[in-house]
């Protein structure tokens, strides 16, 4: 599968990104836990770019999801957007994509980047963070208490689900971090 995906990667930077400095073929099918309903995800590098956008389409018979950047919004964007967020989207795609057409020095900075970023993990929460993320599981639990039918208590134990997981990774696994630098603490 990695071979279809390069030559795939290749064929939509020739098409569509052929000024590109260089594409990272990213997400479940580099991973290799691609399902039936899985996009191609591939981070686009320009030299320079007015603004970054994103874009989606099929390509010979893909569903593809393009991140398009250029060196600073893409710093910008790992640093100022997704590790304040505490999901590192976009520098794992790039830590762990393919980069096409080839390795070079400027994609290889881009990947220390992402890594050194993730690396890093999350900024600690304020104390005012840490209060809006524990009264939202609040919240959800006062909503499970009493639901007003069986639909609401699913959709609500679901989101109940995504608000835990979020509050550990954030709180508990960043705090055991300290004592552990590889442990994981980033947000699903």
């Amino acid at each position: 599968m990695r071979d279809t995906i390069i030559k795939i990667a290749n064929s939509i930077r020739n098409q569509r990104y052929a000024d590109a400095l260089v594409l990272f073929a990213a997400g479940s099918f580099v991973r290799g836990d691609a399902t039936a309903f899985s996009d191609l995800d591939l981070v686009v590098v320009y030299e320079f770019l007015p603004n970054a956008y994103r874009e989606s389409f099929w390509f010979e018979g893909f569903p593809v999801e393009a991140f398009v950047h250029d060196s600073q919004t893409l710093n910008y964007f790992f640093v100022a957007v997704d590790r304040p967020s505490g999901v590192p989207s976009l520098p794992q795609m790039v830590k762990e994509g393919i980069e096409i057409p080839d390795s070079s020095a400027f994609s290889r900075s881009l990947k220390a980047l992402a890594t050194s970023v993730i690396e890093m993990g999350p900024p600690a929460l304020t104390p005012e963070d840490d209060r809006k993320l524990r009264y939202g599981i609040t919240d959800l639990l006062d909503d499970m208490r009493d639901p007003r039918s069986y639909t609401e208590l699913m959709a609500t134990g679901g989101q109940l689900y995504e608000a835990l997981a979020d509050y550990y990774l954030r709180i508990i696994a960043c705090g055991l971090r300290k004592a552990n630098p590889s442990r994981e603490c980033w947000s699903v």
